[in-house]
């Protein structure tokens, strides 16, 4: 199992300089990967994205690469004036076009504009991306990639362990809920059977045979069993699914689900204090599983 937050950085020397690389990384239902490469880098972001997604299954990913050279004066970093004349133009042309729909638009500012790409024109002593450079930063991202994913793997041994315990806890629960059906049989079949004989009082002709049916069905429709066999097999299925070296966190999601539905049916059958009591254990339980959940790969 393998959480899907994790923080990893990497830096790597090469002839001329040097480049650090970062990611981060959060839950989200698929992969969303956010790649932010410098304009020296860019002919290896295809080779990159793909180290990346051999590993990464799910998650949202932001990874930054930033690099300095020895001969980089970073007082030379200065304004791309063609790029900024376009930016301008295009914003002009925007809010003429929210104008003329009556609509008001937030004033752009400084910060916004420069933190387009190609703005900001960074005068380096390195004109292309050199072999050196090339497998340096290659080697440093699949460095990286490897440590993330220890520290994903960390993190996904502890949520291991709380959602086992989790679902040993629901287990429990269940079991001691069916060691309370014959006593809660008892009262449900005992209460329906002094409703009826005050009804009986007040309609002389009630047929013994009809009030055994009218037992038996009120019993039938609130038994629990079916409910209680269902969780048991649903513990069994989460037990072996946290056990699989796989992505599991869709279907661990769906199975999550699964348990809910069995539980809001346990509630509303109840008619027993302890077990009502039991049931809302269980959903309690359960909304704690679904949020280590949201978190697993």
């Amino acid at each position: 199992m393998k959480s899907m937050t994790g923080f990893a950085n990497h830096t790597c020397e090469f002839t001329g300089g040097s480049a650090t690389l970062e990611v981060r990384s959060v839950n989200n239902r698929g992969l969303d990967l956010k790649l932010r490469v410098p304009e020296l880098f860019a002919a290896l972001e295809p080779k990159l994205r793909e180290t990346i997604t051999k590993v990464a299954m799910r998650g949202s990913l932001q990874v930054n690469i930033r690099y300095s050279l020895q001969d980089d004066i970073p007082e030379a970093a200065a304004i791309n004036e063609k790029m900024i004349d376009q930016v301008l133009s295009g914003i002009e042309r925007i809010e003429d076009l929210a104008l003329a729909r009556h609509l008001s638009l937030a004033p752009s500012k400084a910060s916004d504009i420069l933190a387009i790409k190609g703005v900001m024109a960074h005068e380096t002593g390195v004109a292309e991306l050199t072999p050196d450079i090339s497998q340096a930063v290659q080697s440093a991202m699949s460095q990286m990639i490897a440590n993330w994913d220890m520290d994903r793997a960390r993190e996904g041994e502890a949520l291991a362990r709380t959602l086992g315990d989790q679902v040993d806890t629901i287990a429990d629960l269940v079991s001691d809920a069916r060691a309370l059906l014959p006593e809660r049989k008892a009262k449900l079949e005992q209460g329906f059977i002094d409703k009826l004989k005050t009804l009986s009082e007040q309609f002389s002709e009630v047929e013994p045979e009809r009030v055994a049916q009218e037992v038996a069905l009120f019993i039938i429709k609130q038994d629990v069993v079916e409910e209680l066999d269902r969780l048991d097999a649903h513990i069994d299925a989460a037990r072996a699914l946290f056990a699989e070296n796989a992505s599991i966190g869709r279907r661990a999601e769906f199975l999550i689900q699964e348990f809910n539905r069995e539980a809001n049916t346990l509630c509303s059958k109840a008619q027993h204090s302890e077990l009502s009591r039991l049931g809302l254990e269980l959903k309690t339980t359960i909304d704690q599983m679904r949020e280590q959940i949201q978190n697993v790969e």
